[in-house]
């Protein structure tokens, strides 16, 4: 009668063979899925850009067509003699010392010329109700949240390497400042103005720079327009405008839109 010889194991070649093929396909395969999840954090980021718009038309509807700025502890005011001053009066228009407490929640920390540390927020931002009913200062307000939010190496603070949503109380930016006033010239279509934009395309148009921002895609950015569709879109921030968008003075779009 016949013996049957043993089981053979696997060679030492053959399992490194094994392995070899493995870690190849992980790295065929890690990229794409890396890529898939950038992707949905892009989406998940535009739908947050797309509620945040929804609630600027309530708000515009309760405030005749104005735009949410911040809550009256956070304001400066434009005179049109004096410039600009602390306290409200006839005339006078609200301008923010900080182009994210429009919405989100208190932040951990932010820049406050006036005050250093920072005196903390007291009042609610404008926006966040329209969001979050009833919701307090400190409460979680994920749509003022970019998930891709992970923070901003230029910005130097002394709390460390932080999201902008952590410091800022809101991932999103408007652009209040002079400098990106419309030349003069016929209105864009409110279909390519830049109303809220993620804020590394904040800190490429101030630096004029372009980078890879959170998204993974070279000087893509996640953008509400004023007509309050939200976009995934190529900018060179070394200007600001280019093939269907336009970087405006946020109290320009209010001047020249508003109802």
């Amino acid at each position: 009668m016949r013996s049957h010889p043993g089981h053979r194991g696997f060679t030492l070649i053959e399992m490194l063979v094994v392995v070899a093929i493995i870690a190849l396909l992980v790295a065929i395969l890690l990229p794409a899925l890396q890529g898939a999840r950038r992707s949905a954090k892009s989406v998940l980021c535009l739908s947050n850009l797309m509620s945040i718009g929804s609630a600027m038309k309530l708000y515009q509807g309760d405030h005749h067509g104005w735009l949410p700025v911040g809550p009256p502890d956070k304001l400066w005011y434009i005179d049109s003699v004096l410039g600009t001053v602390r306290e409200p009066g006839p005339g006078r228009r609200p301008f923010p010392w900080s182009n994210c407490h429009w919405g989100g929640k208190r932040a951990a920390w932010i820049h406050d010329v006036e005050n250093i540390p920072p005196k903390p927020e007291v009042l609610g931002r404008p926006l966040t109700r329209y969001l979050y009913r009833g919701t307090g200062l400190d409460q979680p307000t994920p749509l003022f949240e970019c998930p891709s939010d992970v923070g901003i190496p230029l910005i130097e603070n002394p709390v460390g390497d932080f999201p902008i949503h952590y410091l800022c109380g809101n991932s999103y930016y408007t652009n209040p400042w002079n400098r990106y006033k419309s030349p003069g010239r016929r209105r864009p279509s409110p279909s390519s103005i830049v109303l809220v934009e993620d804020a590394p395309m904040f800190m490429d148009l101030l630096y004029r720079q372009q980078g890879m921002g959170w998204h993974g895609r070279f000087s893509v950015h996640n953008v509400l327009f004023l007509d309050f569709h939200a976009e995934a879109k190529y900018m060179d921030t070394r200007s600001f405008v280019g093939p269907g968008w336009f970087v405006e003075n946020y109290f320009n779009i209010m001047d020249f839109y508003k109802y």
